[in-house]
């Protein structure tokens, strides 16, 4: 018989919150492995090397390539391989990829990588990467979530300032390390 499966421990519901901006544009993963961690049936997705490291890159759903991209986002990772691997370090790294040509585009000139979790990120100080905005930082409460997207939507994009059309919120709940999304057309 094998070792007895625990049940998990509950969250409290009444913990810290972080309420972002949820950006409008595609999910999007680097994810960050010591050569010695990369198995030979993934050997083909590795879009960029640095030393010792391998990058892959990501949607929500799949590895993509230069060849099988989405939105060119693998060929972004590809061609900043060496300072992301330096800066992130190992790991998954997980944001949106949004911008130019991407779902509203929020009228950017270029692409951009924000990171989720501004608890565990900074921006780049090179701008290679954002992180989502914070809005809010407190107890968890519903009633806050949605006054943050109302004050969003009366205020604007903090991710792209003049833009008058955000998406919604997302409130990650630290202690269930589990992010929810309320938007600001649909609720």
């Amino acid at each position: 018989m094998a070792a007895f499966p625990a049940y998990p421990k509950t969250p409290r519901l009444d913990k810290t919150m972080i309420v972002t901006e949820k950006i409008d544009g595609t999910n999007s993963t680097v994810a960050i492995y010591h050569q010695d961690d990369v198995t030979v049936e993934h050997v083909d997705y590795i879009v960029g090397q640095h030393g010792n490291l391998c990058l892959f890159a990501g949607s929500r759903r799949r590895w993509i390539t230069p060849d099988a991209d989405n939105f060119g986002f693998a060929a972004w990772v590809a061609e900043h391989a060496e300072p992301l691997a330096d800066r992130l370090g190992q790991g998954l790294h997980r944001g949106e990829w949004w911008g130019h040509r991407i779902q509203r585009g929020y009228g950017q000139p270029r692409k951009r990588w924000s990171l989720f979790r501004p608890d565990r990120y900074d921006p780049d100080p090179d701008g290679l990467w954002d992180v989502v905005p914070v809005i809010t930082e407190r107890e968890f409460s519903t009633s806050a979530v949605k006054a943050a997207a109302r004050w969003l939507a009366d205020n604007g994009s903090l991710a792209a300032p003049g833009w008058d059309r955000p998406e919604g919120v997302v409130a990650y709940h630290t202690a269930a390390s589990q992010p929810f999304k309320y938007l600001i057309d649909k609720g």
